[in-house]
């Protein structure tokens, strides 16, 4: 027909405004929208229908929606407390027959707030997209600006607070922003910061990750400066990007979760761009590679190509009773297994930790280099202790019997406690200040560890060292309570990465010390 050759034209209607119209491209952080409930039978995908008013607007940004319970939603917000639309359910009746109670549209059922707390308080917001997650165990999310993470398993609970929540406080809050509050890569870990979550489907623990940096303070002035318009870095006019040594700390850190037995189990010094969940391991991306985690159980401390040291420091507690540390006792096993199947395994003989590090709030060792005791060559126990040629650690010997690796050669090395007056001498002499017992003077005081801007990563503080201190100076360990430091350096070779320590047992020999 010639008609169907005829371009025809329609006139909008009168009610038409082309400003209203252009509402359709603007981003609207406040609001969801939804398609139409899909049925089994039905012959359209109603996923791909969506009507003018199925739209939902909330008083605050939405930060993700996850599923909950059966047919529920979960709803986070930036500054708000979230929500959960229960959906439909089924009443069982009697003759066996089951109703549905809803209609099947979420947002037509009541949401339900999870706390009950002034809307100023924001508890329970969440400003990461990426760290919020749905596992067997329960729904985790990351509050980023409150330093707080939760979980929500039928009620909502701030698992922060297991053990946990001062270096949360601390260390979970950006530092970036600290500086340069109107930087514009927030919640984006590929490109600028963020945080993140991910479930180990093998190993029922879940990770939780930052990716941060903080600004160096040798060069912290008005010369480091942020053009949010540009988007770029800049020192003395000089282009930087984020994260460029020396003048960007590195802030990140990754931390892992039991949600089984409710604790928290370690650092991680893999930090991730961005995670990936999947049926049996998970994967990440970092840099321009991508990187499958949880399979290589017999390659241990060895992240994106890069080896890391293995960790581990646990307190002795006394209790009200003061105690003087005379030793230090472990079970330590060390099993290279099988690369056929991971079951055979071969129990290598003394390998043990490389460093350790006794300490409490007022006494330190210093760097403590384990050395196997001379099984062969007695006399040659008799050269130890001795001060290391690096001038910074001693070398000492451990002995093993039976898997039991024991030490006892430390004693403290604190170069003043700060108890008289800097330069007050022996005898101690000096002035008292009126109505004290305190001598008149300047006086010492250092810190023990220095922690880096992530959190977890720690060095002995040098100023606080005196390795060169005389015999008649090395006092005992003789505290409340007392922390054992144990370090594995990197390993290197390849064949020694494949050695799996499991630290099982841990004792000291502890002598009562009245006064």
């Amino acid at each position: 027909m010639f008609n169907q050759f005829t371009t025809y034209s329609t006139v909008q209607e009168t009610t038409y405004d082309p400003l209203i119209a252009k509402l359709c491209y603007v981003y609207k952080p406040n609001e969801i929208i939804y398609s139409l409930p899909q049925d089994l039978e039905s012959s359209e995908d109603a996923w791909f229908l969506y009507l003018p008013l199925n739209r939902v607007l909330f008083k605050n940004t939405v930060n993700s929606v996850k599923g909950f319970a059966q047919t529920g939603m979960f709803v986070t917000f930036k500054n708000e407390s979230p929500l959960v639309f229960q959906g439909s359910e089924q009443l069982q009746l009697g003759s066996g027959t089951a109703v549905t109670l809803g209609d099947g549209n979420l947002f037509n059922m009541s949401p339900q707030n999870v706390v009950i707390s002034e809307n100023s308080y924001e508890y329970g917001s969440a400003q990461n997209k990426y760290g919020v997650i749905s596992t067997p165990a329960g729904l985790f999310y990351i509050c980023q600006n409150q330093g707080k993470i939760f979980t929500y398993n039928g009620g909502l609970k701030e698992i922060s607070q297991n053990g946990m929540k001062k270096w949360f406080d601390t260390f979970l809050p950006y530092k970036l922003i600290e500086s340069f509050p109107d930087y514009i890569h927030q919640d984006n870990p590929v490109a600028g910061i963020g945080c993140q979550a991910i479930y180990d489907n093998r190993n029922s623990i879940i990770y939780f990750s930052k990716r941060d940096f903080n600004i160096n303070p040798l060069y912290d002035n008005a010369g480091f400066i942020y053009d949010p318009v540009l988007d770029k870095f800049s020192y003395n006019t000089l282009p930087i990007e984020l994260g460029q040594a020396p003048y960007f700390q590195d802030a990140s850190w990754t931390i892992s979760y039991d949600p089984k037995n409710d604790h928290w189990i370690s650092f991680h010094d893999w930090h991730p761009n961005l995670t990936f969940a999947s049926k049996n391991e998970f994967l990440s991306i970092k840099g321009n590679s991508m990187w499958k985690h949880a399979t290589a159980i017999n390659d241990y401390c060895n992240f994106y190509n890069k080896p890391y040291p293995f960790e581990v420091e646990f307190p002795v507690v006394n209790g009200q009773t003061v105690n003087v540390v005379r030793s230090v006792e472990y079970i330590l096993e060390c099993y290279k297994r099988s690369s056929f199947n991971l079951v055979d395994q071969f129990q290598v003989l003394d390998f043990n930790f490389d460093t350790a590090v006794v300490f409490n709030n007022e006494q330190v060792s210093g760097y403590l280099n384990l050395n196997i005791f001379p099984k062969n060559n007695v006399t040659l126990s008799l050269l130890y202790p001795k001060l290391n040629s690096s001038l910074n650690s001693f070398d000492i010997l451990f002995s093993k019997e039976e898997n039991k690796y024991k030490f006892n050669q430390f004693w403290d090395i604190t170069n003043d406690r700060g108890e008289f007056p800097i330069g007050a001498g022996y005898p101690v002499q000096g002035t008292l200040i009126p109505n004290t017992t305190r001598l008149l003077g300047n006086y010492t005081e250092q810190i023990i560890w220095e922690t880096g801007k992530n959190g977890y990563i720690k060095v002995l503080n040098p100023n606080n060292l005196n390795y060169f201190k005389t015999q008649t100076q090395r006092k005992k360990f003789r505290n409340y309570t007392n922390t054992i430091f144990l370090r594995k350096n990197p390993v290197t070779d390849i064949e020694e990465r494949k050695i799996n320590m499991i630290l099982t047992i841990f004792n000291t020999k502890n002598q009562i010390s009245p006064r």
